[in-house]
């Protein structure tokens, strides 16, 4: 039988040394919060479940600060769970191969944003990839990692109801001449990325302060 975790086990486990990982360094109450959101982490197996999961981020998404594990573990402890080879390496293989990035910067996304390893490949990332891909013109894979890479966030947000009402929100703005006004949508959130993860209502407001004389394609 694979051998489970007490609380003592799963901190000692956590501070353990990887091949390019000194320490997780997760202090008892963060690692209490993640256990609270993941009770089953008290479940999983130290070498069959844990240790290939910091093996692959540390090894293969060379994400080698623990303070970026520790984040991934306290604010996606779910991921711990997930399959290696049925569920992360495929997520990933499909971001490197539609964004043509390599893995070391989708670990950067990975660790800057945990919980896109739990959306759905199939339902989730890949959907907002290729929507993404043809609402912005990004012909090219590599300009549609260039640009998940400047939001790492983005691949978070709901199609409808976040990343097709933000791009409504900013043609709305000159409506005048609608294939213009899609046109400089695109434009101003290609060279400001950042504008897709904010909230609506925060983008809704920035839009509101902008001059009416200000012509946004400019």
């Amino acid at each position: 039988n694979s051998h489970v975790l007490n609380f003592e086990e799963l901190t000692n486990m956590l501070t353990l040394s990887t091949d390019k990982l000194q320490s997780a360094d997760m202090s008892i109450d963060e690692l209490r919060e993640a256990v609270l959101k993941q009770p089953s982490l008290l479940q999983y197996s130290v070498e069959s479940t844990l240790r290939p999961k910091l093996n692959f981020f540390v090894n293969e998404l060379r994400i080698s600060e623990s303070f970026y594990i520790c984040r991934m573990i306290k604010s996606a402890p779910a991921v711990m769970g997930l399959s290696l080879t049925s569920n992360l390496r495929p997520k990933v293989a499909s971001i490197m191969h539609r964004c043509a990035l390599g893995s070391q910067e989708v670990g950067y996304i990975l660790s800057t944003s945990p919980q896109t390893l739990l959306l759905s490949q199939k339902n989730k990332i890949e959907p907002t990839l290729k929507f993404l891909a043809e609402t912005l013109s990004l012909r090219e894979p590599r300009e549609l990692g260039e640009f998940v890479l400047k939001a790492p966030h983005v691949m978070r947000q709901g199609l409808v109801t976040s990343l097709a009402k933000k791009m409504d929100m900013l043609a709305d703005y000159d409506n005048n001449n609608e294939r213009r006004s899609r046109e400089v949508a695109v434009a101003i959130v290609r060279k400001n990325p950042a504008l897709l993860v904010a909230s609506n209502t925060v983008l809704e407001n920035r839009i509101g302060r902008i001059p009416e004389d200000v012509d946004l394609a400019t």
